[in-house]
């Protein structure tokens, strides 16, 4: 009984809201994206704190933000020094 009556408040909730279905939609993409991301770089830290923490999508942007922007600063060769400037081609205009 407890539960038929539990049951329908859901319903009644979520058809008077359903902006929720967008909110947990959207949640689910970013949130897959990062454990994705923190998977693939073996950072068990951030997979854990991802997977754990619940902030509509917050943290897992700015996760993806932050391992984008140390992308871009990333020499080619991960063994070549930091300030490594790779020589230009003479041949190339």
């Amino acid at each position: 009984m407890e539960t038929e009556v539990l049951n329908q408040a859901i319903k009644s909730y979520l058809q008077q809201n359903p902006w929720i279905y967008f909110a947990l939609l959207w949640t689910i993409i970013w949130k897959l994206l990062a454990l994705w991301q923190a998977a693939r770089r073996s950072q068990k830290v951030w997979f854990v704190a991802l997977f754990i923490i619940n902030t509509l999508g917050i943290l897992e942007i700015i996760y993806l933000l932050t391992i984008r922007h140390q992308e871009k600063n990333r020499p080619i060769n991960p063994l070549a020094p930091k300030n490594f400037t790779p020589p230009k081609n003479p041949n190339l205009p």
